[in-house]
């Protein structure tokens, strides 16, 4: 064992590698976070990652699947707060990449007719697994068609949902997930923006369709 200091925490631990340079899963998340924000990092690492895969490709290559797998969920997790803090790259990057790949769409149409099944249980999986996802797309395309603007994410939808306890702003009664609901409805001239949505449970919601609140609640009155 080596002792050495994190360079993060400054605390002495005991390395089981002489590269390891982090004392626990904290401190490694938390200098990956520093390198998202730090152009010479990333650029350093970057140069280091390819000069090791020049030295001994089989082995940089175990060391990065190996990686992947351990942090595969924070990777995707950090991946998808990017794509939405940047929309206009993630569409001007799906633009250019079919340009430059005309037949993908063909080819993604051919596996679905062959693997239909597959991957409808896989979809059907996902939107069990995360309802939010659905919700704000749904959100999204009424929004763009009927005009509206505003956007929100996930993230602040949760915030949300957290600041009430996850309790329905209409029954009051707490729930483990809610759905978006607009104050005043997108039918109605409301606006997509996070101001105007609020946190409702999935019936409330379902019934208030294109009400005002103060309509919907003066009907129990």
């Amino acid at each position: 064992m080596l002792q050495k200091i994190c360079e993060i925490c400054q605390k002495e631990f005991e390395a089981k590698q002489r590269k390891e340079k982090y004392c626990t899963d904290d401190c490694y998340k938390e200098a990956r976070k520093r390198q998202s924000y730090s152009p010479e990092q990333r650029a350093r690492h970057a140069r280091n990652a390819r000069n090791a895969y020049a030295r001994d490709p089989e082995k940089a290559s175990a060391i990065a699947k190996k990686t992947r797998t351990k942090h595969r969920e924070q990777r995707a997790e950090d991946l998808r707060k990017w794509h939405e803090a940047h929309p206009d790259y993630r569409r001007e990057y799906s633009r250019k990449y079919r340009e430059k790949n005309p037949n993908r769409s063909k080819e993604h149409a051919q596996y679905y007719q062959v693997h239909k099944e597959e991957v409808g249980a896989r979809v059907k999986a996902h939107i069990k697994a995360n309802p939010d996802i659905l919700q704000r797309k749904n959100s999204r395309r009424r929004a763009l068609r009927l005009k509206a603007s505003g956007d929100w994410t996930r993230e602040q939808f949760k915030e949300l949902c957290e600041q009430v306890d996850y309790h329905c702003a209409y029954c009051l009664n707490k729930f483990d997930k809610l759905t978006p609901d607009h104050i005043i409805p997108l039918a109605r001239g409301g606006s997509n923006d996070i101001s105007n949505i609020i946190p409702a449970c999935g019936s409330c919601n379902y019934s208030k369709q294109a009400k005002t609140p103060l309509e919907y609640l003066t009907r129990f009155r």
